[in-house]
């Protein structure tokens, strides 16, 4: 055996032993019956290893290195622990290092085939008994590791054709029970997976590295909690951890002057947590638990995030040439529904749940310094993170309230190129889905301070996407995408006869922060051209009832729908540039509200701040000593709030409704500049609608400072289109059609091209006829990349990511095809030269 593989063996298993002697825990990959006897402390690991088909290239030839299947188990000694609690700690680690090629002064070519499949199923079950006792902690982790299909060429040729496939699975519920005693059935659970993919890249050195590779991933963790803390103090409380979280590094190509070529597929699925499906005849649920009658029991917190870390199909070189070609699709779920239970308790029965799908990733990207670069990406991610939460809080002190921010979105730097000194094209066509939180319900009838809800979903995609630049040389960009976000739900309290109870304050905040669509270029030359249909929902319809009550169910309402977006704007010094987008955009927070407080006492009543704005510059060109266009039809729906309703029927100080509803819109589009030589072309068509808020109506008959309506519609509309500025240039502007600012009604705002009354937003002002400038008829460098052909073997043979427990994950390599574009013909032409 080679010395080099001596070490890393030995490595690899002293770290293997020092992680199972730390844990304390059992062998793995066994099923554990829950009727069997389990010791206190409790635990399984399970960290099989293959290593094949890895070559590296010398002067001397091509030396393949040892392969290697092993799985290392360790049973330790009996543990100790006192009564019914339990210590439980399961890690799963498949690790897959193979197909990797590494030329060093020499060739190197593999061909592989390779996958594990590890789990450990340990439930977590607790017999009853006395105070202290039916207490669990819990931590499990899956994370199957691929590093498969890589080629590395330094000083050589390095060729990879590689199929992998793996799953992890460290699962297990939690069923435990604290009812009428004190510090008992308390559980904190820590569920992982963590899919980690380092597969099908490519990078060379004053060499050639070529792959081509075909890896999927799927890691499970955890499952539904059970306990209650009924008629116990500080029993029955549930703390849970799920995160589902893939981290990829998959299909990227980097140069140094050498040439770089990879096409991957790659996928990969995580769930952390479960929902129960089987539970039946009950309602399917993640958490269950209660604190009726209890003290300080039966409260949940349950933090959840989903969603991967990628940096993928990127595209890289400096003084080579680098292509890269893949697909690519990600699913992550993590935690699901509570329900738990405060009547009649104090301080029992709340439901703390921050969720976050907050996917970040980069791909489709391409960046060439002195050489050539191009990428071409389709792709798909999921992720959806938490769930409903019901409770309830009749009677209580300070029970069955819920709170918690909801944040929703992808972060995105995706389908961009940029060159300096060199050529660069990217061309990306990508769907995005992701979701947190859903219904929050709770009820407050004769409590003191229960049933009480404050929620703060969030839904705000944030990207930059589609966008080419360049200095001294050439970029092409051309991206589609689709992207839906939705953060909460719809909220409702309920407490008939309460005191300062099921009062309810929800904050949404809704619109994507996008770049999309841009060039800049200084002495190079750019074009772009983007599609983008965006959906951002954050919360929903709110409702409370205070009839009878004092101080309860009030409503406060700040709901925001903002979208900000810069998009089909070009900026050029010294060259040509030509910028186009099409977006589909549409922003709704918060929605109507509702309430009663009807025979209360400062019961009923609704403050609502929506706020439904738009911003954006678009269709914009800036021309210094150059050629510049930008063209954009953009068709924007921003809605907050909804109808206010409330009752004061016999109240005092009750069923009262004051709205300040804002509608600042401001937009700067159609515009061209151009100074010192240049020459400036613009042209937009728009359609936005803004709504704030909605009718607010009330009912203060039989009452005394009761029924009363504040209303305060401000509107603020800021177009700015068609405007030419030219200094020792040429600039023109076409607007498409007549824009109108108007509103038909308060809380209303309709900025569209068109002068009868507008568009709606599903229907979009066709672009005005203008010149095309140069550099669409002109010829983007060909990348023409000295690249090593593959192996001679088929592509990479379709295999669909294995499917988990309540997570979709059917559209991971549905394809989504790019659409043709005119503007950017040259540009696919030549990606589908250089790809075939």
């Amino acid at each position: 055996m080679h010395t080099w593989a001596k070490c890393g063996l030995q490595t690899a298993l002293v770290t293997g032993g020092l992680l199972m002697l730390g844990t304390g825990i059992a062998a793995a990959d066994e099923d554990v019956s829950p009727d069997r006897r389990v010791p206190a402390l409790d635990g399984g690991l399970a960290v099989p290893v293959t290593m094949r088909n890895n070559a590296v290239g010398t002067p001397l030839g091509p030396v393949h290195a040892p392969e290697l299947t092993r799985e290392v188990a360790v049973h330790p000694a009996e543990p100790v622990g006192a009564g019914g609690n339990r210590v439980n700690g399961d890690l799963v680690v498949p690790v897959d290092v193979s197909g990797n090629a590494v030329a060093v002064g020499g060739d190197a070519a593999v061909v592989n085939e390779s996958g594990r499949h590890a789990r450990v199923a340990r439930p977590v079950r607790t017999a009853a008994g006395g105070p202290l006792d039916g207490n669990v902690v819990d931590a499990d982790w899956a994370v199957p590791v691929q590093v498969t299909g890589n080629a590395v060429g330094a000083f050589g040729r390095a060729g990879s054709v590689s199929t992998a496939g793996q799953q992890a699975a460290a699962t297990g519920d939690i069923e435990t029970d604290g009812r009428g005693r004190p510090l008992a059935g308390n559980v904190v659970a820590g569920q992982g997976a963590t899919p980690v993919q380092v597969t099908g890249n490519a990078v060379s050195a004053l060499g050639g590295a070529t792959t081509w590779s075909d890896a999927s991933s799927a890691g499970a963790a955890g499952g539904w909690l059970r306990t209650s803390g009924d008629r116990g103090a500080v029993a029955g409380n549930v703390a849970a951890v799920p995160l589902a979280v893939p981290v990829h590094a998959n299909g990227n190509a980097v140069g140094v002057a050498g040439g770089s070529r990879s096409r991957a597929r790659a996928g990969s699925a995580a769930r952390a947590g479960d929902d129960g499906r089987i539970d039946r005849p009950a309602r399917p649920a993640y958490v269950r638990t209660s604190g009726a009658g209890g003290l300080l029991s039966g409260n949940v917190a349950d933090p959840s995030a989903a969603g991967p870390v990628s940096a993928q199909c990127a595209a890289g070189t400096l003084a080579g040439g680098s292509a890269a070609d893949c697909a690519t699709g990600s699913g992550a779920g993590a935690g699901g529904v509570v329900q738990t239970d405060g009547t009649r308790s104090t301080g029992s029965g709340g439901v703390v749940g921050p969720a976050f799908a907050v996917p970040a990733e980069a791909f489709g990207n391409a960046l060439a310094a002195g050489g050539q670069a191009a990428s071409r990406h389709r792709g798909a991610t999921d992720a959806r993170a938490g769930g409903a939460a019901f409770t309830l809080g009749d009677g209580s002190t300070a029970g069955g309230t819920v709170a918690g921010p909801a944040a929703s979105g992808p972060v995105d730097v995706a389908g961009s190129a940029l060159s300096v000194l060199g050529g660069a094209t990217a061309e990306s066509a990508s769907t995005a889905n992701s979701s947190t939180g859903g219904y929050a319900g709770t009820t407050g009838s004769g409590s003191t301070a229960g049933g009480t809800a404050a929620t703060i979903p969030v839904s705000r995609p944030v990207e930059a996407f589609g966008t080419a630049g360049s200095v001294l040389g050439s970029a092409g960009a051309h991206a589609v995408e689709t992207k839906e976000s939705t953060a909460g739900g719809y909220t409702n309290t309920d407490d008939p006869g309460g005191f300062g109870a099921a009062n309810l304050v929800h904050v949404p905040v809704a619109g994507p922060a996008q770049l999309l669509g841009n060039g800049a270029g200084v002495l190079g030359r750019t074009a772009t051209f983007t599609e983008s249909d965006t959906s951002s929902t954050a919360g929903g319809p709110t409702e409370a009832t205070g009839t009878g009550g004092i101080g309860s169910g009030n409503i406060g309402q700040l709901p925001v729908a903002l979208p900000a977006q810069v998009f089909g704007t070009n900026v050029t010094a010294g060259g040509s540039g030509t910028a186009a987008a099409l977006t589909r955009t549409a922003a709704t927070a918060g929605g109507p509200a509702a309430t009663d407080g009807s025979a209360g006492l400062g019961a009923g009543n609704v403050a609502a701040v929506p706020v439904a704005s738009a911003l954006g510059v678009f269709g914009d060109s800036v021309a210094v000593l150059g050629t510049g266009t930008g063209r954009a039809v953009a068709a924007t729906g921003s809605t907050a709030g909804g109808d206010l309703r409330s009752s004061g029927r016999g109240g005092t100080v009750a069923g009262n409704v004051i709205a300040a509803r804002a509608i600042p819109v401001a937009q700067v589009f159609d515009s061209a500049v151009s100074a010192l030589g240049g020459t400036s072309r613009a042209g937009a068509g728009t359609a936005t609608v803004a709504r704030s808020g909605g009718e607010p109506v009330s009912d203060g008959e039989f009452g005394m400072i009761s029924g009363n309506v504040l209303d305060l519609p401000v509107r603020a509309g800021v177009p700015v289109f068609g405007v030419p500025v030219e200094v020792l240039g040429e600039a023109m502007s076409a607007a498409a059609g007549a824009h109108r600012l108007a509103g038909p009604e308060p809380g209303e705002l309709d900025l569209a091209g068109d002068p009868a009354g507008g568009l709606p937003v599903t229907e979009l002002p066709a672009l005005p006829d203008l010149p095309e400038p140069d550099l669409l008829e002109s010829d983007l460098t060909e990348p023409g990349l000295p690249l090593v052909a593959a192996p001679a073997m088929p592509g990479p043979v379709s295999r669909a990511t294995p499917a988990l427990s309540g997570l979709d994950t059917a559209r991971m390599f549905s394809p989504v095809a790019l659409r043709d574009s005119a503007s950017l013909a040259d540009t696919r032409a030549r990606l589908a030269d250089l790809f075939g």
